[in-house]
């Protein structure tokens, strides 16, 4: 592992220049991020799987990993959108805020390593100055004016509820303003005088009991689509001159037009991201010149890449929305241009031939699950001559899983139960 670890760093890391790392699979890649290490705590970080299910997967594997270094979980997983464009299908809330959460980050240049699927990086996205246009950050002691904050709380995609009982809602009650910032844990109440903030506390979002004061709180945006009154004019031009280039009557676009100048967003507005900005960004501008960016199986990555492009263009194709004006290729960038777009120094994972100019280091590694499986059989024997029961526990789901496909293997029935 030495000898590795001083070869990636000479060749990646002092010297910037790209490497392809041979011979790992299964828990070795996590093995490899974690210990080489691959991941930087104090640097951005992006590693690149084929699909949804490797990354979750690999992201459960480097968290076992840092657990049993005695670390704090490393690594956050970047989520693909849950919906494809060109459905009348409403998104998910909770994934939009994980992925806004993850880019403010990114775009404030904040340390972080996140695990991706390509899928969610293959959707354009909203200008990085958005976070800064947008942000808003309120002290005790300042004087705001409560009704323009709630306007900016809307423009940020903010909803107002009666409680706040999820990140993204907002409530005011006479002197009292309840933020979930997106950015936090819990929500805070601030309390007014006024105009004045007497007081910032958190509370818990059930009982409604306050946790802990605050000095300052720092608001993100909690919508891809952020607009004032101010910007609706622009939004309107621009939806018209991609209505009539792709012929689409005005007559069904005016409900649409209403929706934005009663300030409400709706599901199809996410697939018209290109008329509500000047322009957009791609996940490569939301990466430092410095990011490290790790590929793992590249021939997987891509056959996923060009798979999820072509189901988003046969969905264009059968629609006849409003989204229509927005072809696939202004909502989406291909794999190679992205690749094109990243940092230099990138690493890559597994895979046959290394590319030119590509440092290639082959990595020899061990299996031990057969041996590990080896030595719990003999209690599995005692457990099913004696008809007893054997409860095992996971981190995570996913490690679960994992346990139960080795048990199998060894000819048990295990079943899944979710523990509290």
């Amino acid at each position: 592992m030495q000898d590795y670890r001083s070869r990636v760093r000479e060749t990646w890391i002092t010297q910037s220049k790209p490497v392809h790392i041979q011979g790992l699979e299964g828990g070795s890649v996590a093995y490899a991020l974690q210990r080489l290490p691959l991941i930087d705590p104090d640097s951005q970080t992006l590693v690149i799987c084929p699909s949804s299910k490797s990354a979750a997967q690999l992201a459960s594997d480097i968290q076992a990993i840092a657990h049993a270094d005695g670390q704090p979980p490393p690594v956050a997983l970047f989520p693909a959108p849950d919906h494809l464009p060109y459905h009348p299908l409403t998104p998910s809330r909770d994934t939009w805020i994980s992925r806004l959460t993850i880019l403010q980050h990114w775009a404030r240049r904040s340390p972080l390593c996140c695990v991706a699927p390509v899928a969610a990086l293959l959707r354009r996205l909203p200008p990085t100055d958005i976070f800064m246009d947008y942000g808003e950050s309120v002290s005790v002691g300042a004087t705001i004016d409560p009704s323009k904050l709630q306007l900016q709380l809307a423009a940020m995609g903010y909803v107002a509820s009666p409680l706040v009982e999820e990140p993204g809602d907002f409530s005011r009650r006479g002197g009292i303003l309840d933020i979930w910032s997106i950015t936090e844990s819990a929500p805070s109440r601030i309390e007014l005088e006024g105009d004045t903030i007497v007081s910032i506390r958190t509370f818990d979002p059930e009982t409604q009991r306050s946790r802990g004061d605050l000095v300052t709180l720092s608001i993100s945006p909690a919508h891809n689509l952020c607009f004032s009154n101010e910007d609706i004019t622009a939004i309107t031009r621009r939806l018209k001159n991609a209505a009539d280039a792709a012929d689409f009557p005005a007559s069904r676009r005016r409900a649409l037009v209403e929706a934005l100048h009663n300030g409400r967003r709706t599901p199809i507005m996410e697939t018209l991201l290109p008329c509500f900005y000047d322009r957009i960004a791609t996940i490569a501008d939301y990466l430092s010149p410095k990011s490290r960016v790790i590929i793992v199986d590249p021939a997987g990555v891509r056959a996923e890449a060009e798979e999820y492009l072509k189901t988003c263009a046969t969905a264009y194709a059968d629609t006849d929305e409003i989204d229509r004006i927005i072809p696939p290729d202004h909502l989406f960038s291909p794999w190679n241009d992205l690749r094109q777009d990243f940092p230099k120094a990138v690493c890559v994972l597994g895979g046959i031939a290394a590319e030119d100019g590509t440092e290639l280091i082959t990595v020899t590694t061990r299996n031990t699950t057969t041996r590990r499986m080896d030595s719990l059989e003999p209690l599995l024997s005692h457990v099913r001559d004696q008809g007893l029961s054997l409860t095992l526990t996971s981190h995570t789901p996913i490690q679960a899983e994992r346990t139960v496909d080795m048990l199998r293997w060894q000819g048990a029935a295990p079943v899944i139960a979710q523990g509290p």
